[in-house]
């Protein structure tokens, strides 16, 4: 009598591979054939392709790297039970941070994760640190990784005579091929404004090697950097500067936009800029903005005043800072554009707001923008009372992992009867499919840290008409932080491996991970 077993290897494979993870967990014990099959690399590169559809997974296990044969059964089931556990721990509350000691700086600049293991640590007295922070459990093979997360890779002190200057914004952006990062510092005060760009390899004992130091004919926010074109985007007030790194003498272009006056600067400046497949997406206070790249750099004049080839217009909010996921993008023969990506949007006085974004580019088709208002988080009566369903009910909110008198109104009036509290630092993992941000209550000393996981992508399909729903996080850690000092101003998020690093206005770093 034929058993299941007995089977031809190609079909106990096939079914193998369509189950889920317990279910081989289960199989792999009912005897040794099975265990043999349950061992075969197509059965975790299925398991691992179901997880991508749900949670997170290192850019290091992506679709395209697992193809590749330097990848066996082991490091893909490695991969599967890892993004697993993160996945089940990351709503659990947190055990105590680890401290970085000694402290490394005082005034904490920047402080940004890249491919979800490299942590950028900038400070503004001129000292810039690169962490690895991968462990073991989720290093890609080959990876020389421990459990601790204390490795710093390379580490730059800025050697300036002139000790008052300092540092005062900062960017960052991986190379095309994702094996170096390049770090632009821009210092003031000096006679000159300039921009000092670096280059430091991703891997163990790197060093920062510095390629240009690029004079600036005014004071702005260094944003970003086009590679292709060797240019550098710079913010001020409303106005996009670009700078190109290698003319000699030095070129730049001042982008305005013909709405813009003394009250455009003040209500609508640039908060972020992005570089996405020759597009410059300009985020600012109360609007998304498209340029063409290879318009604005065929202009012979240092100052344009130029139309956006797509807007997108907010006209009850006014955002102070913005994060912005990793795009995914479509390209067609060069004529037809797809670029989506997620948008965490701050507003002080209204709460977090969740987009997601859309731009397309069709032939014989003006581009347009696609924006859904998914979620919102919010911190105002007044917000929520314009959403019924925003309204809490105080008997389903989630309690903070530390209860105290004070966590336990966190979500009701105090003092200002319009407002709960407000978000010191959020950060949204690169994917889009995790965030974590740091709320204050207003009236008390404690800071929660909350996180927002996003598990089904299906979730995309937003449909712009559709009314909000409120964000739902759950509080995973309590802070008590009576000076202000110990205010969190700063925090990076490792989505994938579901570590979250903070950094506080005294400088010092804080690794809150999850408990695996």
């Amino acid at each position: 009598m034929a058993t299941f077993t007995s089977l031809p290897p190609e079909i106990l494979l096939k079914v193998v591979s369509l189950l889920e993870l317990h279910d081989v967990a289960r199989i792999r014990q009912a005897s040794k054939r099975l265990q043999e099959i349950s061992q075969d690399r197509s059965v975790w590169d299925s398991l691992l392709a179901k997880l991508r559809l749900r949670f997170p997974v290192p850019p290091w296990f992506s679709s395209a790297n697992t193809s590749s044969p330097s990848f066996s059964a082991t490091d893909l089931e490695h991969a599967v039970l890892a993004t697993y556990r993160v996945a089940r721990a990351w709503p659990q509350p947190r055990p105590t941070p680890f401290k970085v000691q000694p402290r490394q700086g005082d005034m904490l600049l920047g402080l940004e994760m890249f491919l979800d293991r490299w942590l950028l640590v900038v400070y503004a007295e001129g000292s810039v640190y690169l962490w690895d922070t991968v462990s073991d459990q989720m290093a890609p093979p080959g990876a020389s990784a421990t459990n601790s997360r204390t490795k710093i890779c390379g580490r730059l002190t800025d050697e300036n005579e002139n000790k008052l200057a300092r540092w005062t914004s900062c960017a960052a952006q991986i190379t095309d091929d994702g094996q170096k990062l390049i770090v632009l510092l821009n210092m003031r005060p000096t006679p000159k404004p300039y921009c000092r760009v670096y280059e430091v390899a991703l891997k163990a004992h790197s060093s920062f090697k510095l390629l240009s130091i690029v004079r600036l004919s005014e004071p702005g926010i260094i944003r970003t950097i086009s590679f292709h074109d060797n240019i550098l985007l710079l913010s001020r007030g409303s106005a996009i500067n670009l700078v190109d790194i290698n003319a000699k003498p030095q070129r730049d272009i001042v982008v305005i936009s013909p709405f813009s006056d003394d009250l455009e600067d003040m209500w609508n400046a640039a908060i972020e800029v992005r570089v996405f497949s020759r597009h410059v997406f300009v985020f600012k206070a109360r609007s998304f903005e498209v340029h063409n790249m290879d318009t604005l750099l065929n202009t012979t004049q240092s100052e344009i005043t130029t139309t956006p080839i797509s807007q997108h217009l907010f006209q009850n909010t006014t955002f102070r800072e913005i994060k912005v996921s990793r795009p995914t993008i479509a390209e067609s023969d060069g004529e037809v554009l797809d670029i989506r990506f997620e948008v965490f949007a701050y507003d002080v006085l209204q709460g977090l707001f969740r987009y997601s974004v859309q731009f397309h580019l069709r032939p014989e088709q003006p581009p347009y923008f696609a924006v859904a208002l998914p979620e919102i988080y919010p911190l105002t009566d007044q917000l929520a009372s314009q959403y019924s369903r925003l309204l809490p009910d105080p008997d389903l909110l989630t309690p903070s992992p530390t209860p105290s008198n004070e966590a336990r109104h966190a979500f009701r009036s105090v003092l200002n009867p319009s407002s709960r509290g407000f978000v010191s630092a959020y950060a949204i993992g690169s994917q889009g499919r995790r965030a974590v941000w740091v709320e204050r209550v207003r009236g008390s000393t404690m800071r929660e840290i909350h996180v927002w996981n996003r598990t089904d992508a299906t979730e995309d399909l937003v449909i712009p008409s559709d009314p909000p729903r409120e964000i739902e996080r759950v509080p995973v850690f309590t802070i008590a932080s009576p000076d202000l000092r110990e205010d969190i101003t700063r925090c990076a998020l490792s989505e994938s491996m579901g570590l979250i690093v903070l950094g506080n206005r005294a400088g010092e770093l804080f690794f809150l991970d999850v408990d695996v």
